[in-house]
């Protein structure tokens, strides 16, 4: 799945649209005036989907994010010389950076790649590609964080729980078969 990040021209509080592949607004990111940086996350209906807040005292920037006005995770700048790095508090997630700061890998603990980042140079505004790798990073997220579907009922726990099992099970099934390019160069002799 790729997500392109389009920063507005004249934006005065770091306001953006993320898109799909269809050029359909996806989030919209909009930064709001406080005593650090703060910025929203909406849907594409205007829906607050998330938080950004960097906390005031820190020797590092660190990032809080929240859902619902509740903290579910951190993003905390880790000190380094040349490339810059983060830790997330999510599944043991990291991001790497070049010294350029243009292009990034979102990790995981094992060291592979969960989505990459890429600036797209020569654009009238900053503009990133961002590519989730794997349909199973997502699923590791619903997973660690659903409380707001079943709230109030809305989906039994069970629900999630099996629908989390099935598609792993789909993915897994999915990886042993071969994509059009592997059947190309393995298969068509």
């Amino acid at each position: 799945m790729k997500l392109i990040l389009k920063e507005k021209i004249l934006s005065i509080l770091d306001s953006f649209n993320v898109y799909d592949e269809n050029d359909d607004i996806y989030f919209k990111v909009k930064g709001k005036v406080a005593l650090t940086h703060k910025t929203a996350i909406y849907d594409a209906k205007g829906r607050e989907v998330g938080m950004v807040k960097e906390k005031i005292i820190d020797i590092l920037p660190t990032f809080n994010l929240y859902k619902d006005g509740k903290k579910v995770g951190e993003c905390k700048k880790k000190l380094t010389l040349i490339r810059p790095k983060f830790d997330i508090d999510f599944n043991g997630w990291e991001i790497k950076g070049n010294w350029l700061e243009w292009d990034y890998s979102i990790v995981d603990k094992n060291g592979k790649d969960v989505a990459v980042i890429s600036k797209k140079i020569i654009r009238l505004t900053d503009t990133y590609v961002i590519d989730v790798k794997r349909e199973e990073d997502a699923l590791d997220a619903l997973e660690a964080d659903h409380d707001y579907l079943t709230a109030g009922g809305v989906f039994p726990e069970h629900l999630i729980k099996n629908y989390i099992a099935r598609k792993r099970q789909e993915c897994f099934e999915m990886s042993k078969i071969p994509n059009p390019a592997e059947f190309d160069r393995y298969f068509n002799l």
